[in-house]
């Protein structure tokens, strides 16, 4: 029977929605940032937690290397990656292929209850890359990258979707674990 009859006779299924927390590959020495409780993403190390709405998964980061976790927008693909320097200057980090033009701090309502906070756009030196906006602000003795990363053609929905998860950010008071 030709290979053709044979494929057009398996049936169709729908494809797989993402999984909310992505399984990821570790060894002996790494350790998973955070894990999913009660519909939030929370750092088991660091005094931070998101929500994790419908429609978007989260990747869990590995302990030692930036981002702590990646949350992905199914619908839009967009990307928040929230990364946690211990040490180092607040603002933009050097990202390849694209160019920090806009940065401002004030008193923006992107992250809420976090003020003041450093705004920042990173411009794509090729147009058929990603746009990043960056939200940077310091609490805790801690620096936060929380950096939206927007494929081309979708930007005002990725910034919509974008910000009612980051609305959900929280640093929680407190002495940070050891």
């Amino acid at each position: 029977m030709p290979l053709i009859l044979i494929l057009a006779a398996c049936p169709r299924t729908e494809p797989v929605s993402p999984t909310l927390v992505a399984e990821h590959s570790t060894n002996a020495t790494s350790q998973a940032t955070g894990a999913l409780r009660s519909g939030a993403w929370v750092d088991d190390r660091l005094p931070w937690s998101v929500r994790v709405p419908s429609g978007w998964e989260a990747i869990p980061g590995v302990e030692g290397r930036p981002p702590r976790v990646t949350l992905v927008h199914a619908e839009t693909r967009a990307r928040i990656e929230v990364s946690v320097r211990e040490s180092g200057e607040l603002g933009p980090p050097p990202r390849r292929g694209c160019t920090w033009k806009f940065q401002s701090t004030a008193g923006y309502r992107a992250v809420a209850g976090v003020n003041p906070l450093t705004a920042a756009t990173c411009t794509p030196e090729d147009a058929a890359d990603a746009r990043v906006l960056g939200y940077f602000v310091t609490a805790a003795d801690l620096a936060w990258d929380l950096e939206v990363v927007i494929p081309p053609g979708g930007l005002l929905e990725a910034k919509r979707q974008s910000d009612l998860v980051l609305a959900t950010f929280r640093i929680r008071p407190g002495p940070r674990p050891e």
